[in-house]
């Protein structure tokens, strides 16, 4: 899946995870993990909004780009082509060519090693 994140100067991300679980269902929430050296995970902390978003086999190279370059480095939205449309209840943007996306307000984390678990409560999907 890949994952949205945003500065708080409006600087967005997309990063590649191989791991998401949803982790409540009456109130719902939905799980993801990244690496302390991650961009994302920085911007995680500036702004704990993320949008999980499911791709289409169609963007395959896509979704290997956003795993390989940093976006401190890389406009991952300019480089791959993806289009981002304005979420509806947070700032982090939805990649338009998903096929699902999970607009999430950070409400825990929990330090695991040289990752950190963030637990988002499900706002809306589309």
């Amino acid at each position: 899946m890949l994952v949205t994140t945003i500065s708080k100067n409006g600087t967005t991300d997309i990063i590649t995870l191989g791991w998401a679980m949803p982790t409540s269902f009456q109130l719902p929430m939905a799980t993801i993990s990244i690496g302390h050296s991650r961009y994302s995970h920085e911007l995680l902390m500036e702004v704990p909004e993320f949008v999980l978003c499911f791709p289409s086999v169609q963007q395959k190279d896509a979704v290997i780009y956003c795993g390989t370059h940093s976006g401190r480095q890389h406009d991952k939205f300019k480089e791959t082509g993806l289009m981002q449309i304005p979420s509806r209840y947070i700032r982090p943007p939805i990649i338009a060519e998903s096929v699902a996306a999970f607009e999430c307000r950070v409400t825990g984390t929990l330090i695991t090693g040289d990752h950190t678990i963030f637990a988002g409560e499900i706002l809306t999907a589309s």
